[in-house]
């Protein structure tokens, strides 16, 4: 059976029967793919790591039963280990993945070069960033991207990257999902935190904190 080699961002890891793992993974050339990684709980030496969100590589796919794609071998790229050190930044990369697999649909692959793009940018910006704004900043940028790719809202309904309107985007998020979106609390907590540190700032303008 032919061999199938994409590029790909994990944006989802989900235990399936007693060992194995489904990925979500977002490719530049063929869009969200759900991928079996058989036995990969069982012998994390498998594909030489433990499979995660965020880990960004080249995988080879067989086709397996039905429709369900299953990985055949994985060789790594990055993990975006700066990321996962750090909680803010983890934080917005785990809103970020959840977000992509939350608009982008299997079988679709118009937009799928930009989305994985934007996507991927966002996360090596976010190894590069350490003050919550900036952090913040990216993951709003990545976001409005993505829904402007997807329909849902229009470049003049975005608006400049700041905490009000991150919230804004949050609402237009959670109104057109099919389903909840889990890490929006946290993230909300990182933009109150910095509506938070500007109003203490005594040159701070009322009900406004920039990223």
């Amino acid at each position: 059976m032919a061999i199938q080699r994409v590029r790909g961002i994990v944006l989802r890891a989900n235990p399936s029967r007693d060992a194995d793992l489904i990925l979500h993974i977002l490719s530049p050339k063929r869009g969200k793919l759900s991928v079996v990684a058989k036995h990969a709980r069982r012998n994390k030496r498998q594909f030489g790591t433990t499979l995660e969100v965020l880990d960004c590589g080249r995988f080879e796919l067989k086709q397996s039963k039905g429709n369900l794609l299953s990985l055949y071998t994985y060789s790594p790229e990055t993990n975006f280990k700066e990321i996962r050190d750090s909680l803010d930044k983890i934080t917005a990369a785990s809103f970020l993945c959840e977000l992509y697999d939350t608009f982008s649909f299997e079988g679709i692959q118009e937009h799928a070069s930009e989305m994985y793009e934007f996507l991927y940018l966002a996360l090596r910006s976010l190894t590069e960033e350490d003050k919550i704004e900036t952090i913040l900043r990216s993951t709003f940028l990545c976001a409005a991207q993505l829904m402007m790719l997807a329909g849902y809202l229009d470049k003049d309904q975005v608006g400049a990257p700041s905490a009000n309107n991150f919230l804004r985007l949050l609402s237009h998020i959670k109104t057109h999902a099919e389903q909840r979106i889990f890490t929006e609390s946290e993230i909300k907590r990182l933009i109150e935190r910095v509506k938070k540190k500007h109003k203490a700032c005594s040159h701070a303008k009322p009900n406004r904190a920039d990223l």
